[in-house]
């Protein structure tokens, strides 16, 4: 599953404990992060689409920022 939106990735990640695989831009495609397909995926990001997905805001922010640091490491 390939996932485009970094607060969105970040909120997978800090929910599930997976790591995606950072993907750089293709054919003049945006990056993303892919993930397993799998249950939990799919259960965090409808729980953080609809507001349900309670997560610490710490570890939240710090997982974006590693994000955002892979992101531009891949550019």
């Amino acid at each position: 599953m390939k996932i485009f939106d970094l607060d969105t990735a970040a909120a997978v990640i800090a929910a599930t404990g997976l790591r995606p695989t950072v993907k750089g831009r293709e054919d003049g495609g945006k990056m993303g992060f892919v993930f397993p397909d799998e249950a939990v995926v799919t259960d965090a990001i409808s729980r953080y689409v609809t507001d349900e997905l309670v997560l610490p805001a710490r570890q939240l922010l710090q997982t974006r920022g590693d994000l955002y640091k892979q992101i531009r490491r891949a550019k």
